[in-house]
């Protein structure tokens, strides 16, 4: 695939802090790859691959707009030859599972030592698939690995109801307002979310505190 500066990476990662030790990183003489842009979401990702086509995409699982896992599904959509790595905290059997039904090509617990991650984005980049499960990885004791896995059904808009609901606004007319759509719609992308999260109500899934 060429000499490693040759390599481009994008980075979709909402952890500033993350986003920009894992830049320097990849960037150091020890792994040497270039790094095209990082951005905060999956929303900013797919307009970016409008334009840019790297050999691979580094892919947090929670984030805002759209999440990791809708992410991987789109890119493997426009672009089926650009690698995917996911690096999250979750590691839960039922996401990396979902990862694969969506084509990634690689998951790195957050907690990876500098040399595994170094080998394992090596063996990605040379057509290998590399799915790791950390042993010191701290699941989350709340079950929010099965939400995520759950939210990853939801569509674009419907993830959008959510997130407009998660800032305080419930009123189905209020949310019809700012989305520009029908109270009719809303209704319906309500019944639907409720459908696949297997809720009955608003109280409900605002409790579920689902990260969008």
């Amino acid at each position: 695939m060429g000499t490693k500066t040759n390599i481009s990476i994008i980075i979709a990662e909402d952890h500033q802090l993350f986003a920009e030790g894992l830049e320097k990183l990849l960037t150091s003489e020890f792994i040497n790859y270039n790094v095209l842009a990082k951005v905060n979401n999956g929303k900013k990702l797919m307009h970016l691959l409008n334009s840019y086509t790297p050999n691979l995409v580094l892919l947090d699982i929670n984030m805002p707009f759209m999440d990791g896992l809708t992410a991987s599904l789109e890119i493997r959509k426009k672009l089926p030859k650009v690698k995917i790595i996911i690096i999250s905290m979750y590691t839960n059997p039922a996401i990396i599972s979902q990862c694969k039904k969506n084509g990634v090509n690689g998951f790195i617990p957050k907690d990876t030592s500098i040399d595994i991650l170094k080998e394992s984005i090596e063996k990605v980049l040379n057509d290998e698939d590399v799915f790791l499960t950390g042993s010191n990885v701290q699941e989350d004791l709340e079950g929010n690995e099965d939400i995520y896995t759950l939210r990853s059904k939801l569509s674009p808009r419907q993830l959008e109801i959510v997130r407009i609901m998660n800032q305080g606004t419930t009123s189905n007319k209020d949310i019809a307002n700012e989305l520009f759509i029908s109270i009719f719609t809303v209704e319906t992308h309500l019944k639907n979310i409720y459908q696949t999260l297997k809720i009955n109500s608003k109280i409900e899934l605002i409790r579920l505190n689902l990260k969008v």
